[in-house]
């Protein structure tokens, strides 16, 4: 009757089913300077980090753009 798809949530990261790897569509919120996560978060912050604002990109394109590990994007 009901809709039985789980919506997704920050706190729920949702993996791909073959691996334990990041589902690619996932949307992770980064720096809109240094397009990092980390920085965002407050873990390792670039120089204009005071100043910047945020941005969303996905898993796939974090991926390409390869600043840092993948742990910060959950």
């Amino acid at each position: 009757m009901g809709n039985s798809h789980k919506a997704v949530h920050a706190t729920e990261p949702r993996f791909s089913p073959v691996t334990s790897e990041l589902a690619d569509d996932i949307r992770v919120t980064v720096c809109d300077n240094c397009l990092q996560a980390s920085c965002w978060q407050g873990i390792f912050m670039c120089y204009e980090s005071v100043s910047a604002g945020t941005t969303v990109k996905t898993v796939a394109e974090l991926r390409k753009l390869n600043l840092e590990n993948e742990s910060y994007w959950t």
